[in-house]
């Protein structure tokens, strides 16, 4: 609860995709060419997916493997990072189809991004102003829980976190309900929507 507060619930596995002329490509194929001719088990291969090495872009160290070991998107803290870093990271993980969300982006930086954030995808990113964040995934997320989540804030003032909660929630495969403005001024703001929560 709270602002504090940070949820993360795990989606379905994904892969990343085969890029030539990579160092990690390359290991990929030596992968598959192992496990076709069943010189390694497919544990002993998903270990060895997980020990795969980072992306160094100089100002970063992309993660490619963290989508297979947690099952979540990328996400990319977006205060303090110019325009350029942004869309350099975000590229290098499109280019490996993993879905990303970048959280606290500044308006100015966003702008300053401009296309070049949707480039060399045919489906564009989705700008959020009042969340601030921006997210990409290479087709629409399919949910994969049962049920909804509730993000329920006491007040406008909150609409932007309980947004971000929303978008990241819904990128990573939850269905959610959002319920607004409910604080302490009047327990029967709360009490109108329980209908709606008890069916959840």
């Amino acid at each position: 609860p709270g602002r504090r507060g940070r949820a993360l619930i795990p989606v379905a596995t994904l892969a990343p995709r085969r890029r030539g002329g990579l160092t990690m490509d390359n290991a990929f194929s030596k992968l598959v060419q192992d496990l076709a001719a069943g010189r390694v088990s497919p544990e002993q291969g998903l270990q060895r997916l997980r020990d795969l090495p980072q992306e160094d872009l100089g100002f970063a160290r992309l993660d490619h493997q963290r989508p297979l070991r947690t099952g979540l998107p990328e996400v990319v803290y977006g205060a303090g990072k110019t325009a350029e870093q942004i869309v350099a990271i975000v590229g290098r993980l499109k280019a490996r189809a993993h879905p990303v969300l970048v959280t606290r982006l500044d308006p100015a930086v966003h702008a300053a991004c401009g296309h070049d954030l949707d480039a060399g995808h045919e489906r564009p990113g989705t700008w959020c102003p009042l969340s601030r964040t921006w997210r990409w995934a290479p087709a629409a997320p399919t949910p994969t829980g049962a049920g909804s989540v509730a993000v329920v804030c006491a007040g406008t003032s909150d609409l932007p976190v309980a947004e971000e909660a929303a978008v990241t929630l819904e990128l990573f495969g939850n269905r959610t309900e959002r319920v607004t403005d409910v604080g302490v001024a009047g327990l029967h703001r709360l009490l109108a929507h329980l209908p709606r929560l008890r069916a959840m």
